[in-house]
């Protein structure tokens, strides 16, 4: 295989519910011209064995493994077992529909950019699921307005050359490894570029596990500052594996009103008209749900 336009990067650990949805999600992309390495850390059950059967779909398929797992140390260790110029790093749960990478692809024919990401649509249909992944869309949108670019790893594109410039992700952070690298790309002078279409779907069983409103709260709090986070192990996601989810979940805590605008006002303390009216388009999409 010659040079791909992607490669597609994910890591895992005990992933072997879930493995199988991203790689069928792949096998059906519309854009063919990409490469998959898989980087495990070292999983105790089958997704290893369970990925190498969808090598004959996905023939350019690389499974790495890595001795113990480390989200930040997997996904650069797949880098350096990687081709492209274009480096879209994601995870075993999320979901890619077929047209996703065609449209990253035709994105970057437009106007091409170094450091991205795109909205995102939740995994089931409740309201709030709804809510939570229209917040990111906003956190997405807002960071880049006010110079905190926020990204998940769930679904991020990186260029190469701006991934090695700044030595990758921060192998010494536990958790928001991907928020830290996107201000280290912000203040090193690449600017975010938000996709409003294509859209990548959420896993929201994070939130089905540990709680809507003490997760997001979580995330955004780290996302503010990301450097307060090493050396620090928290009980959710990233490489706890996907065994942790599989556990006797707790109903999802209701996230209201006065609570969303308690969240947004932490992340957005500006008076940048466009993050207010951003703010104000989500309170106004809450209430007319009820």
């Amino acid at each position: 295989m010659q040079k791909p336009f992607f490669s597609v990067i994910i890591p895992t650990l005990n992933e072997e519910k879930r493995i199988s949805t991203i790689l069928s999600d792949l096998s059906r992309q519309t854009f063919h011209d990409f490469e998959v390495v898989i980087v495990d850390g070292n999983s105790k059950d089958h997704t290893v064995e369970i990925a190498k059967k969808w090598k004959e779909k996905l023939p350019h398929l690389n499974i790495v493994k890595r001795s113990k797992p480390g989200v930040s140390a997997q996904r650069n260790l797949g880098t350096t077992k990687s081709a492209a110029d274009y480096l879209f790093f994601s995870d075993a749960d999320t979901r890619l529909p077929a047209h996703y990478l065609e449209g990253v692809h035709y994105a970057l024919m437009k106007k091409d950019a170094s450091f991205l990401t795109t909205w995102v649509v939740p995994d089931i249909n409740t309201q709030s699921a709804k809510m939570i992944t229209q917040l990111l869309n906003f956190i997405f949108e807002g960071g880049v307005l006010l110079g905190r670019p926020y990204a998940s790893g769930a679904a991020m594109m990186v260029k190469r050359n701006a991934f090695q410039q700044l030595g990758g992700f921060d192998e010494t952070l536990t958790i928001t490894e991907d928020i830290d690298l996107a201000h280290r790309l912000y203040r090193a002078g690449y600017v975010m570029e938000v996709l409003q279409d294509p859209q990548y779907i959420f896993c929201m069983i994070r939130y089905q596990k540990d709680g809507t409103l003490a997760l997001t709260a979580k995330l955004v709090i780290r996302s503010l500052h990301p450097q307060g986070n090493r050396n620090r192990r928290y009980s959710f996601y990233p490489m706890l594996g996907g065994s942790y989810y599989d556990t006797k979940q707790q109903p999802p805590s209701f996230l209201r009103l006065d609570e969303i605008n308690k969240v947004v006002a932490t992340l957005f303390k500006s008076r940048k008209k466009k993050v207010q009216h951003l703010i104000q388009e989500f309170g106004q999409l809450f209430q007319s749900t009820h």
